[in-house]
C-alpha cells in the first residue's frame, strides 16, 4: 500500500512538472508571438520611411540606409522566427518525455494495482478455505471430546485386554434387539 501510495505522488509530481513545463512553453510562445509581431508592425514603417527618403532625394547614402534598414529588419525577423522554431521545437520534444514518462507511470499503477488484487483474493481464498478446514477439525475433536467424557464418567475397566463395565440392568435397553445397556456412572 505504502509502494502504490509512493507511486501516486510521483505520477502527481511528474503531472504538475509538466503542467509547469506547458505554461512555461505557452508563455515563451507568447513571448515569441509577441516579438514576430513587433518586427512585422516594425517592417511597413521602415519600409515607408525608406521609400519616402530614397524618392525625395534620391541620394546614394539613403538607399545605401535602406538597404541597411532592410538587411537589418530581414535579419531581425529571420532571427526571430528561427530561435521561436527551435524554442517550440525543445517545448515539443519535453511534452513528448513528459507524456511517455506518464504512460511509463500509469502502466506501472495498473500492474501494481492488478497484482495487489490478486495478492487479495490469494488471501481470502486461503483464509477460506483455513476457514473451513479448521472448523472440520474442530467438529471432530468436539466428538472426540464427548466420548472421552462419557468414557472418564463411565465405570468401567479392563479384564485380560478387554472392556468390562458395570452396567446399569435395570434400565431400558436400546439398539434394534435392545441389546444395549447404559453404563453406571464411576462412584466419585
Amino acid at each position: 500500500m505504502e509502494k502504490l501510495q509512493t507511486l501516486l505522488l510521483q505520477t502527481a509530481d511528474v503531472l504538475e512538472h509538466f503542467r509547469r513545463q506547458s505554461e512555461q512553453a505557452s508563455q515563451r510562445h507568447q513571448l515569441s508571438a509577441q516579438q514576430l509581431q513587433d518586427v512585422a508592425d516594425t517592417v511597413p514603417s521602415l519600409l515607408r520611411d525608406a521609400a519616402d527618403g530614397s524618392f525625395s532625394t534620391l541620394s546614394t547614402q539613403i538607399r545605401h540606409e535602406v538597404g541597411k534598414g532592410f538587411e537589418q529588419a530581414a535579419d531581425t525577423v529571420q532571427r526571430t522566427m528561427r530561435d521561436a522554431g527551435q524554442q517550440m521545437t525543445r517545448n515539443t520534444e519535453q511534452s513528448r518525455q513528459v507524456a511517455e514518462q506518464l504512460q511509463r507511470v500509469s502502466r506501472a499503477l495498473w500492474i501494481s494495482t492488478a497484482c495487489s488484487i490478486a495478492l487479495l483474493l490469494t488471501a481470502v481464498g486461503a483464509g477460506a478455505w483455513l476457514s473451513g478446514h479448521y472448523y472440520d477439525e474442530i467438529r471432530r475433536n468436539q466428538i472426540s471430546a464427548e466420548l472421552l467424557r462419557a468414557y472418564d464418567a463411565a465405570d468401567v475397566t479392563l479384564c485380560d485386554g478387554k472392556l468390562c463395565a458395570n452396567v446399569d440392568t435395570g434400565a431400558k435397553g436400546v439398539g434394534d434387539a435392545r441389546q444395549y445397556k447404559p453404563v453406571r456412572s464411576r462412584a466419585p
